[in-house]
């Protein structure tokens, strides 16, 4: 059977709200710099009351991710939850405007479309305070099996596991994967998510034994956070990488910041540089967009090296612009089109 979508993907979805703060900002509101947070609908509006310049977009981690992937070129599907308000709408026809086909049910009534305030500080780090609103309400009987059946490649977020609802659904997610053999790919999303929800990581993972996932993703702040559950001690990113080399059956990705990036497989270390940018605007939207062009690039069976270096070169693009998506199209890149020339979508 052909695969209808090569990265089906699913998370929370969320309305991006980003602002430039000074440091300032960050000590007032008691923000950790360069984590993110969860917010209640008071604590959102009471930050939000004090800025002045925002600017708005459909976001949500895996849901940028999604909009990357159908940016490189490559076929989308995004399964999220929004309500019945002007976000909620917007949000779902942004995603079919750019080309990503989204599921999720009916629009949901009595509650807010979820925001995620990302205000970057002059260093370009940003940090994140998150109200969940409607995208908790993602349930397990919201997974169409068909669809994950249909897919060549299940990426899911793994902020998914803060909600009991929306951790149902992405292990009724998994179930159907391992049923259909679609390859599942999981990111930590964030080193405190790590520590939140480190059984049902650890879990996920079988402690390395590949368990639920094929494809694990992750910066060098959570690689570390689940490696110290785990009871590793990681003095640092090499030490960690040795650590996946010696212990992980499936695929581990790390992204290493201006160091680039480096994947662990079957005890083979694959290392590529970051790309060089004349300025960084911010770093909001670097990880989920490196996913994207490596998720793409795995899906078509590319070589390791080849899958980093398009996940680097569209995290490259993203961080040289405001917000989390690009503006021009990932596939008209020079180094994304020299590698994807000659790697057609597979049956």
């Amino acid at each position: 059977m052909t695969d209808t979508f090569e990265i089906l993907s699913i998370g929370n979805a969320i309305v991006d709200i980003l602002s430039h703060v000074d440091d300032d900002f960050i000590s007032k509101h008691g923000l950790q710099k360069g984590a993110m947070r969860l917010v209640d609908e008071n604590e959102s509006m009471a930050m939000l009351e004090t800025l002045n310049n925002t600017m708005q977009a459909p976001g949500g981690s895996v849901a940028n991710t999604a909009a990357c992937v159908a940016s490189l070129g490559a076929s989308s599907a995004f399964i999220g939850k929004v309500a019945e308000d002007i976000l909620g709408h917007s949000f779902r026809e942004e995603l079919g405007r750019i080309g990503v086909s989204f599921s999720g049910g009916e629009f949901l009534e009595g509650i807010s479309t979820a925001n995620c305030l990302a205000v970057v500080t002059p260093d370009g780090e940003r940090t994140m305070s998150t109200y969940l609103g409607a995208c908790r309400e993602l349930g397990a009987t919201d997974i169409e099996e068909d669809l994950v059946a249909n897919s060549k490649t299940l990426f899911l977020e793994g902020y998914l596991l803060d909600s009991p609802k929306t951790a149902a659904a992405l292990r009724q997610a998994t179930t159907y994967a391992k049923k259909h053999k679609t390859t599942v790919a999981l990111t930590l999303s964030d080193a405190n998510c790590v520590r939140r929800n480190s059984l049902q990581f650890r879990s996920l993972i079988k402690d390395g034994k590949r368990g639920q996932v094929d494809i694990l993703i992750a910066n060098e702040k959570e690689i570390s956070a689940l490696l110290d559950v785990m009871g590793f001690d990681v003095e640092d990113t090499d030490r960690a990488i040795a650590i996946c080399r010696d212990n992980f059956e499936f695929t581990t990705v790390i992204t290493l910041g201006g160091d680039g990036a480096v994947s662990i497989s079957k005890k083979k270390v694959t290392k590529v540089p970051a790309f060089g940018v004349e300025r960084i605007v911010d770093l909001v939207g670097a990880g989920d967009s490196f996913a994207a062009g490596y998720l793409v690039g795995h899906a078509r069976d590319l070589p390791a090296e080849e899958c980093l270096l398009l996940g680097a070169a569209s995290a490259a693009e993203v961080i040289t612009i405001d917000g989390a998506r690009p503006i021009r199209p990932l596939a008209e890149l020079p180094v994304v089109s020299q590698i994807l020339h000659n790697a057609a979508p597979s049956a």
